[in-house]
């Protein structure tokens, strides 16, 4: 029914909006490192998994031929790229943080790598999609033992875990 179709675009277009809001929801984060010159005591968990996620979308929407979701994750690994560069430069051993980060990106390119040598590829990217998407929406509790030893909820990331618990609940609507 035509009710059907426009709430479906509906969700549609508010899952959309969602997913850019939570990729730019580490902007936030991100500014409060760069005013205070120093990642402090967060992690870059958060921003190292948001970019891992929609690198491995964007493999995926390729794959699949589903461009908006290529559109939506070239803003989500650019934001990315960027909030993670800000993170490893006030970062008090941004040297480490760096070569962390370079192994993470080579484990990755494997992967991407694997993808693409298999016959069913666009099973395997979406696999991988959304098994980063989920450690992705889990990588703001790396902070959770600093949380409970100082009794002090600082260090979450509430903007970023606010809009992906957002996004993916209306993904998880859009079905």
């Amino acid at each position: 029914s035509m009710a059907q179709f426009t709430l479906n675009h509906a969700v549609s277009l508010t899952a959309l909006i969602l997913t850019y809001v939570s990729y730019l929801s580490g902007a936030q984060v991100a500014y409060r490192i760069y005013r205070q010159r120093s990642s402090g005591r967060l992690s870059i968990l958060p921003f190292l998994c948001n970019y891992c996620s929609t690198l491995f979308w964007l493999n995926y929407g390729a794959l699949a031929g589903q461009w908006t979701l290529v559109a939506v994750n070239a803003v989500g690994v650019w934001a990315s790229a960027i909030f993670m560069g800000i993170y490893i430069k006030y970062h008090r051993d941004h040297e480490k943080l760096l070569s962390y980060t370079v192994m993470v990106a080579c484990v990755q390119g494997l992967i991407i790598l694997y993808i693409d040598v298999e016959d069913d590829k666009e099973l395997y990217a979406g696999y991988f999609a959304a098994c980063a998407a989920f450690i992705t929406c889990a990588s703001p509790m790396a902070s959770i033992k600093e949380v409970i030893r100082n009794k002090n909820c600082s260090t979450l990331p509430f903007t970023i875990i606010l809009s992906s618990f957002l996004c993916s609940l209306a993904w998880y609507l859009k079905g």
